[in-house]
């Protein structure tokens, strides 16, 4: 819902899998584009393109859009460090929910404090950054970057959002 998900969107979730977010956002645009379908309103058909590192996560994907009958969703297997040139500009919504580690979800997965470190929080910060540099052109002008984690760390949030700010044109909204 704060993606303001439209009628004919291109939505891009980069690491995607299990791909509840892109399901979601499939979802919605369904609803989008029958809404506006109804009310006359004439739109190109919009996408979600699903994409993550490996074909089996790709194909876990795949699962649950047949398990939900998603028609408008592409899962694709596709290395989000590398830049899809094809996709520049052409993005009304990026779902970055980037790797992390982990540490807001210690509550069920009690074993990342016995082995994440200080230097692994840092090289995760690093991948998260090299990730949003090779992605972040998809989106148009004014198009939405949903950056989240399942961390609470300040490293990994707060001062990732600052260091998008500093290096790309976006501004925050409150939730």
């Amino acid at each position: 819902e704060c993606a303001g998900i439209r009628a004919g969107d291109l939505i891009v979730d980069l690491c995607a899998a299990p791909g509840g977010k892109s399901m979601q956002a499939a979802e919605l645009l369904s609803e989008r584009e029958r809404e506006a379908a109804q009310a006359g309103v004439t739109f190109a058909p919009g996408c979600v393109i699903s994409r993550d590192l490996t074909q089996e996560k790709a194909d876990r994907i795949r699962e649950n859009q047949e398990r939900l009958g998603i028609t408008c969703l592409k899962a694709e297997v596709f290395d989000a460090l590398q830049t899809d040139q094809e996709l520049t500009g052409k993005a009304d919504v990026v779902f970055a929910d980037l790797p992390c580690s982990g540490l807001g979800v210690i509550g069920r997965k009690t074993d990342i404090k016995y082995r994440m470190s200080e230097q692994q929080i840092e090289e995760l910060v690093s991948l998260q950054r090299r990730i949003l540099e090779a992605s972040l052109g998809y989106l148009k002008p004014g198009g939405i970057l949903m950056y989240s984690t399942c961390t609470v760390d300040r490293k990994e949030d707060e001062e990732q959002v600052s260091w998008i700010q500093e290096h790309f044109p976006f501004q925050t909204e409150p939730l």
